[in-house]
Parts: structure tokens; C-alpha cells; sequence
């Protein structure tokens, strides 16, 4: 990768932190939402959807209840992954 460019996974890492208020150092693909930054419920729904609509993931069919607490938490992996990161 070229100076100045950044990769996929560091757009996915800032994004996240920004949107979580946490340092980028804490945003790794294992990482979880809910146990590891504290993001759950309507949160965790704006950020899915603030994300689809920065990295152009269509959502169609998606069932946002699996990031909820609720049912389960989800590890990042799955931005990395929407995005090709």
C-alpha cells in the first residue's frame, strides 16, 4: 500500500472507534460490540446502519436483532467481512 492510502480494515477500524468514542487500538476484528465496547440495542442498530451507508453494504434481509445483547453478541469480524477488508 502506497503512502497516504489506507486500507479497508483502517477505514473500518476509524469509522468504528469514531462512531464508538473508543481508540482505534481497541477495534480489532474479534472485538465484540456489546462486551468489549459497550454498544448494544438502538446504538448497535444506528451503527450497523451508519455503516452500511459509509461502505455501501446493502443490508437487504438482514436481521439486526443478532447484534442486540439480547440475541447474542457480534464480533466485528462481520464489518471486515461486509466490506472486504
Amino acid at each position: 500500500m502506497s503512502a497516504g492510502r489506507t486500507s479497508k480494515a483502517d477505514e473500518v477500524r476509524a469509522f468504528v472507534a469514531a462512531s464508538c468514542a473508543v481508540d482505534r487500538g481497541r477495534v480489532q476484528p474479534e472485538t465484540r460490540l456489546y462486551e468489549d465496547l459497550g454498544v448494544n440495542g438502538d446504538d448497535s442498530n444506528d451503527l450497523l446502519r451508519e455503516f452500511a451507508a459509509k461502505f455501501q453494504v446493502d443490508l437487504t434481509g438482514y436481521d439486526t436483532a443478532h447484534i442486540s445483547r439480547a440475541r447474542g453478541s457480534s464480533c466485528l469480524g462481520r464489518f471486515w467481512c461486509c466490506c472486504g477488508g
